[in-house]
């Protein structure tokens, strides 16, 4: 690592009471060939060891800290109150990069592109089995509807959080798809897809509970249309209802009338 005043990328880790994956998640940043780079841990007060392997490796961080927070998004933006790089990359406990060259690459990237949000491509890992996420070259209002960018894989120049904010930490699930969506609004040719395998994204953590599924789609509609005009919304809506088989399009037409998943309900519970 260098002197912060020539940190090209803040590397922001946060962590709670996930040693293991903490570990895999430090290695993967220390064995970067590019050193223009600093790394930052965000604990949430774990108790499982995390805070003794933290100390062990205190050399490896330009800071760290370990105590209680608010949830995810508040922890991300005590990384960001402290990042020093002109651009950051959320790349959290267990999630790893998928080589030791993204980080010299994307320095060469930076050289050439002054995009604010650069965005790569991801393999996220659900148990024993990996799929390859590449977003589109191209975002449109219609993406956003039933998508995001995976935030592993988001390089974000620093002064977008001066310019719009940091994450809502009233958002429990989704604030990085608030604040993107935000951003796109405003400059969506601020966008650039680098076609690079950026992370190896590990799908385990809150939001990809089953049981938190409901929440989830409720706060992404409330934010969507927040940041759509009432035709972007029911367009993309539209868009995304269309391409899908005929029995979910009617699952999802009862599950929002009250009156019909009720009265469903009732006559599948006689059966």
């Amino acid at each position: 690592m260098v002197n912060n005043s020539e940190k090209i990328i803040s590397v922001i880790t946060i962590n709670l009471n996930d040693k293991l994956g903490l570990q895999r998640t430090v290695e993967s940043v220390k064995i970067q060939n590019n050193s223009l780079y600093e790394h930052i841990i965000i604990d949430g007060g774990s108790s499982d060891g995390s805070v003794e392997f933290i100390k062990e490796n205190a050399s490896c961080f330009s800071y760290w800290i370990s105590e209680s927070d608010k949830g995810v998004y508040d922890a991300q933006n005590k990384g960001i109150a402290k990042a020093k790089g002109a651009y950051l990359i959320f790349l959290n406990s267990g999630d790893t990069f998928c080589s030791k060259d993204i980080l010299d690459l994307f320095v060469n990237v930076h050289k050439t592109e002054k995009h604010s949000v650069i965005y790569g491509n991801s393999n996220i890992i659900k148990g024993n089995a990996s799929e390859k996420l590449v977003p589109p070259d191209q975002l449109t209002t219609n993406f956003w509807y039933r998508q995001t960018l995976n935030h592993q894989a988001v390089f974000f120049k620093k002064d977008v959080f001066e310019k719009y904010g940091s994450y809502k930490t009233n958002y429990r699930f989704s604030a990085d798809l608030d604040l993107l969506l935000k951003i796109f609004k405003k400059e969506p040719d601020s966008f650039l897809h680098w076609n690079e395998f950026v992370c190896n994204y590990v799908e385990e953590g809150i939001s990809a509970k089953p049981e938190n599924y409901e929440q989830i789609l409720k706060e992404k509609e409330l934010i969507l249309k927040v940041h759509l005009t009432s035709e972007e919304y029911k367009r993309a809506k539209d868009n995304y209802l269309n391409e899908l088989p005929f029995k979910t399009r009617l699952r999802i037409f009862i599950s929002e009338r009250p009156l019909l998943k009720s009265l469903t309900g009732l006559l599948i519970s006689k059966k």
